[in-house]
């Protein structure tokens, strides 16, 4: 294969990725609730979750259980 190939292969897999993720993202969206339940009762909770997001490590996103006592 030649340079010109490799390159054609590349580009129809970008594409075919592409229209993967629109449709993985198309799909989750409209499944996704609309959020308009009330919020959830806290004061039982013994855990909660922190979700923080790094956009400087390439929107890494780091988990971190905060304790309650």
């Amino acid at each position: 294969m030649n340079h010109k190939q490799l390159s054609k292969q590349r580009d129809m897999l970008q594409k075919l990725m592409s229209r993967i993720y629109r449709t993985i993202l198309r799909a989750v969206a409209k499944t996704a609730p609309d959020g308009n339940e009330p919020l959830p009762d806290l004061s039982a909770a013994k855990r909660i979750l922190l979700v923080l997001v790094n956009y400087r490590m390439g929107n890494t996103v780091l988990a971190h259980p905060l304790y309650l006592p």
